[in-house]
Parts: structure tokens; sequence; C-alpha cells
């Protein structure tokens, strides 16, 4: 029986420790959204998916651009609460079936599945609208830029986030609505 309840033992300790890494694997510590090597295996796999039945698919490219203005004034540690904060929130305002990710520093990349990109840019802009109407800091809202790009025929992961991305610069150049579609 001791060595049956050991074995037990071991194999339930063993089964934590792979669900912990698991969950390192698949959520980003800070934001507790989906990671970024996590959400490129998922844009894979929506990108067959769209390849195969043709849904519109359109990706979301989120910047907080005052991030770095907060941080130098108030420290790092309050840019991390900050972007936990951004997270819970608009982890809240997308729909379940959309995944939402940190995807480096301050940026935020959302799937958005059976949308295209004229539905993006109205989602963007009600998340515009709800989000940057959150006081961070007093006498402080955060100021966004929205990058919109929707999947298109034969196209890789690389080119997506290129012009995501891309999107997103563009919508920072800008000095009002900061929503670029492309």
């Amino acid at each position: 029986v001791d060595y049956h309840y050991d074995q037990f033992y071991k194999l339930r300790e063993y089964k934590l420790r792979v669900d912990k890494l698991a969950n390192l694997a698949t959520v980003d510590q800070l934001s507790k959204l989906t990671s970024k090597m996590h959400m490129q295996a998922i844009l894979k796999h929506q990108l067959n998916n769209y390849n195969r039945y043709k849904t519109p698919t359109s990706v979301l490219y989120i910047g907080l651009i005052n991030v770095d203005k907060i941080v130098s004034i108030c420290g790092f540690e309050y840019g991390e609460k900050l972007i936990q904060s951004f997270s819970k929130k608009l982890k809240a305002l997308i729909r379940e079936s959309d995944v939402v990710s940190r995807w480096k520093g301050s940026n935020f990349m959302v799937l958005l599945s059976n949308t295209d990109a004229k539905n993006a840019e109205n989602l963007a802009k009600k998340l515009n609208k709800t989000l940057s109407g959150i006081e961070v800091m007093k006498d402080t809202k955060p100021v966004l830029a929205f990058g919109i790009t929707e999947f298109i025929e034969e196209d890789w992961i690389e080119e997506i986030e290129q012009r995501a991305v891309y999107a997103l610069k563009q919508a920072k150049k800008q000095e009002y609505g900061r929503i670029y579609t492309c």
C-alpha cells in the first residue's frame, strides 16, 4: 500500500508541475492574457481555418502610447499595474470567442474571428472610447492607437504580423482617432 501511495503522490506532483509549465507557456504572467507564443499558434490555426472556410477574420493591434511617459513619472511598478489593469478591462470588453494577448511591451493583439475589417474598426472605436476614458492616474488617461488588418487568401502569419505592426505605426502618427486599417 505504501508503494502505491508513493507512486500516486509522485504522479500527482508530476501532473501539477506539467500543468504549471503549460500555464507558463500559454499565459503572459504580467497581464494574465494569452502569451505571444501561444497566440502565434492560435493565429496559425485560425489562418488554416480561414484558408479552408473563407470566414472573415481580423487582427486588432493595440498600442498604449503614453505608457513610457507614465513609467518615467511614476516608476516601473506603476507601469506594470497599468498594463495589468488595462489587460483586465480589455479582456472584459471583447467577445469570449476572440483571443487577446499581450504581444510586446505595452502592445496587445486581438484575434477577431468572423469579423471583417469594417467591424474590427467599429470595435476599435468602441474600445478607444471606453478605454481611453479611464483615468490611470490623476489627470492622466491612456492614449491608444489601433492597427487593423484582415486575413487575405494565402496569407502567412509573418505577413499578418507585419501588416498589423505597420497599421499601428500609421495609427500612432495620426493626431485624432488613431485607427488605421491596412
